[in-house]
């Protein structure tokens, strides 16, 4: 009822045909904050691998959006906040489970469905446990002890190769081929400078006109 996505953007779901859910996790701030700077990747990544047994065509557009034949299937928000000597960090996540076309044509931009009927559809209880699981093995994990992160990211990467612009505040502020994620979860962008890393922020990553139309 009051779910949101990035820079303000609100989330429209349907009871039947949707899935949202939030988890929260409290840590010591020691052991959190060093881990928030790749927490969107690591929590996108992990939802990623819960579902694409059963979605195989699956892929992640860098930080966290999942997507099927280019289109955004669901969203995922992580933020955290200081409270008294803990740090509570929420991942919140909105599935895209069945077809919805006139909710679809009012998000202005292209959105698909995990699932084409709701036979290929397994238990929303079951579907919403794994997911948590998965969110909070990720959220409490340390992402600077797993080596094989860009690894696992290049199996389902959606934007390796491509050329692409990234956006912030409405302007280009960097533009050139992707090339995986580094062990922080940062965006590997090659350009004619060389190498640049994008950290996970407020920021969007857009196809390049002169691409030809990465997803």
């Amino acid at each position: 009822t009051a779910g949101r996505g990035r820079l303000g953007r609100v989330r429209l779901s349907g009871a039947d045909d949707s899935l949202t859910l939030s988890v929260s996790l409290e840590q010591p701030p020691g052991a959190a904050l060093g881990r928030l700077g790749a927490l969107s990747v690591v929590a996108g990544l992990a939802v990623a691998e819960t579902l694409v047994g059963r979605v195989p065509d699956l892929r992640l557009k860098w930080p966290n959006d999942l997507q099927r034949r280019g289109r955004k299937v669901a969203g995922l928000l992580c933020e955290s906040r200081l409270q008294g000597e803990r740090v509570r960090i929420v991942a919140g996540l909105g599935l895209n489970l069945l077809p919805a076309p006139e909710r679809f044509d009012a998000l202005g931009q292209p959105a698909g469905a995990l699932f084409a009927t709701p036979a290929q559809q397994p238990s929303r209880s079951r579907l919403a446990g794994e997911l948590a699981a998965a969110l909070i093995g990720a959220m409490a994990g340390d992402p600077s002890t797993d080596r094989d992160l860009p690894q696992r990211w290049a199996r389902l990467d959606a934007l390796a190769g491509g050329e692409v612009d990234i956006v912030s505040g409405g302007s280009i502020r960097h533009s050139g081929m992707v090339a995986g994620i580094d062990q922080d979860g940062a965006l590997r962008l090659c350009g004619p400078d060389g190498e640049r890393r994008v950290a996970v922020g407020e920021v969007s990553v857009r196809p390049s006109p002169a691409a030809g139309g990465v997803p």
